[in-house]
């Protein structure tokens, strides 16, 4: 597969010797090599990898509960470094092009993890972040990270109420309209914005080097979609509604929402303690 001006291509084409052909061929590698990795009792176990946001964000999350482990960090970094690719960024998956949020947290972590930024890796992490527009252009996730950590406004960070837990089962947008996996980060994350945890780290550990320059409103706004009416552009205008209304948020109801995630959380712990 080859991109194309923002756009994924398979190989060979669609027609021909191409995805007609070359998906049943692919399928056919696959299941084979499902097949052969089986355990003789039936599961499969191998490692589960994403890409260098688990390292950085694990780095992050020490920072947060005020944590002290160097020997794990050093042992981060070393492998943050290792998933570098040569034009300084961070791909979202093996072998792909650099991402911008993935290289801006691995950036980061490695700073927080003592590292200086004159040094060369930092240096061409810092090129390919400042030539993808900076932080101005970072992902959801990336900037309420760097929000912990006053390296990002909370004006630029998407609401996210905890009253969503509130809600109702038959309103649209109640959280049990989301999928499993979607609920267990959301409803936790609805208390961490409810509360804006604000972990301080040495000055030069920040990253303020990687904006372009002070950031605008215009520039920390998601782009609406051409179209007038999609679910990007309603969502983008629940967001704005609900910052104008944040000022004037009812304490009685914003502790009854905190109460129930709360419960929410610790009701859906497993038995190990894990979720």
């Amino acid at each position: 597969m080859s991109t194309s001006e923002g756009r994924l291509t398979l190989v060979g084409g669609s027609t021909g010797e191409g995805l007609p052909v070359r998906v049943p061929q692919a399928i056919a590698r696959a299941s084979q090599y499902l097949f052969a990795t089986q355990h003789a009792r039936g599961y499969w176990h191998a490692p589960l990898e994403a890409n260098a946001t688990m390292e950085a964000e694990y780095v992050f999350f020490n920072r947060v509960l005020g944590r002290e482990r160097p020997d794990v960090e050093r042992r981060l970094a070393e492998r943050l470094l290792g998933l570098q690719q040569a034009d300084g960024s961070w791909p979202i998956y093996y072998n792909g092009p650099g991402g911008l949020s993935a290289t801006i947290e691995a950036y980061f972590a490695l700073k927080l993890t003592g590292m200086n930024g004159t040094e060369p890796a930092l240096a061409r992490a810092r090129d390919f972040i400042r030539g993808q527009g900076g932080l101005a252009r970072a992902g959801v996730f990336t900037r309420i990270w760097l929000a912990y950590f006053g390296q990002f406004p909370w004006a630029g960070v998407p609401s996210l109420p905890v009253e969503l837990v509130l809600l109702p089962p038959w309103f649209p947008l109640n959280i049990y309209a989301m999928s499993s996996w979607a609920r267990g980060t959301v409803v936790p994350l609805t208390l961490l914005m409810a509360h804006r945890p604000a972990v301080r780290i040495e000055p030069d550990a920040g990253v303020s080097e990687l904006w372009l320059g002070p950031p605008t409103r215009e520039e920390l706004a998601f782009a609406r979609s051409p179209e007038l009416v999609t679910m990007r552009n309603f969502f983008l205008a629940v967001d704005r509604a609900l910052k104008s209304l944040a000022p004037f948020s009812w304490r009685g109801l914003r502790r009854r929402a905190v109460a129930r995630a709360i419960e929410w959380i610790l009701r859906h712990q497993d038995t190990n303690g894990q979720w």
